[in-house]
């Protein structure tokens, strides 16, 4: 029979059909896997409560006691490991000072700057060929990098005052065993 108007095709309905399956399918996997999860956590749990039960009765309290002090001792021993490893011992330097101070030369005032390695010295000499000796000596140390005659002036009695700047090392200060 020949149709004078046709029949339009209904679309198909398949292809959402598999969408709207498809989704379901990996909803219920989803919530399967959830619970499935959930157990496996619950049973790692009891383990790992079962293994803090089996090790706090492994050792007397008296034990348990001991290791406690031991620890804390430990902790003591590592913060003053950390404090003594950062102490700068500042005796070398006015060994050095002593060493090298030239008999004609007289400091009065030192400020020194442990952590920056420098120190100003302010003092006079008997005369400038003792400064100059001084300076030579400061300046042939080889724990002293550089020496800088900050200031220079000339005292009522004709002795040379003077500011000295000493840039030290940093070994200079630091503890020998």
């Amino acid at each position: 029979m020949v149709e004078i108007i046709p029949k339009t095709k209904k679309p198909s309905r398949r292809i959402s059909q598999w969408v709207v399956y498809g989704f379901g399918t990996v909803l219920v996997l989803l919530v399967f896997l959830y619970f499935w999860l959930m157990y496996l956590e619950n049973i790692k749990l009891a383990e790992f409560w079962q293994l803090v039960g089996e090790e706090s009765s492994i050792g007397s309290s008296e034990e348990r006691l001991k290791e406690i002090e031991v620890l804390e001792a430990q902790r003591k021993i590592n913060d003053f490991s950390k404090i003594f490893n950062n102490h700068r011992v500042v005796s070398p330097f006015f060994k050095l000072l002593e060493n090298l101070t030239h008999p004609k030369v007289w400091f009065f005032s030192l400020n020194l700057d442990v952590k920056n390695s420098f120190a100003l010295l302010s003092g006079y000499a008997g005369d400038f060929e003792a400064l100059d000796q001084q300076l030579k000596i400061f300046e042939k140390e080889k724990m002293i990098e550089k020496v800088k005659l900050e200031s220079l002036s000339i005292k009522e009695e004709g002795f040379p005052n003077f500011t000295l700047q000493l840039f030290l090392k940093k070994d200079l200060f630091k503890y020998v065993k």
